[in-house]
């Protein structure tokens, strides 16, 4: 990302861009990928319910909580989990679109017995990962 910000800010210009513009539709456009990959995910709506209560648990408890926020033919989908590692990797994959829309999910291990544990936390905004920002050059 620091490289193609050091290499469109000098060409903006020569491309009838505002200063500063390339970086911004950059920035919107990865915006609307995160809300994309996230709302076609039938995880979404569930987790971000019960993100907004906390949840700290095994992925199979959580299997179990998020089972009971959704309806039957949805658990009958192929688009939904049907075990607590499909439902780990599923969460995986979307970690770093649920940390842009304000969503923290930690793995971690839990106890001594090596138990796995997740967490889920609602945060107070969405916020993006990193941010890049070039000042004008001579």
């Amino acid at each position: 990302m620091a490289d193609f910000a050091i290499w469109v800010n000098p060409c903006e210009e020569s491309l009838g861009m505002r200063p500063g513009e390339a970086l911004t539709t950059y920035q919107s456009n990865r915006a609307e990928t995160h809300n994309l990959a996230l709302e076609s995910s039938p995880l979404y709506e569930p987790v971000t319910k019960l993100a907004r209560e906390g949840f700290r648990g095994t992925v199979a408890e959580l299997l179990a909580r998020l089972n009971c926020m959704i309806s039957e033919s949805m658990r009958r989908s192929v688009r939904w989990p049907k075990a607590p590692n499909a439902l780990g990797n599923a969460l995986r994959r979307m970690a770093s679109n649920l940390r842009a829309a304000g969503i923290e999910i930690q793995f971690s291990r839990a106890d001594t017995s090596g138990r796995r544990a997740v967490s889920l936390v609602s945060t107070s905004e969405p916020r993006e990962r990193s941010s890049v920002t070039v000042s004008g050059r001579p």
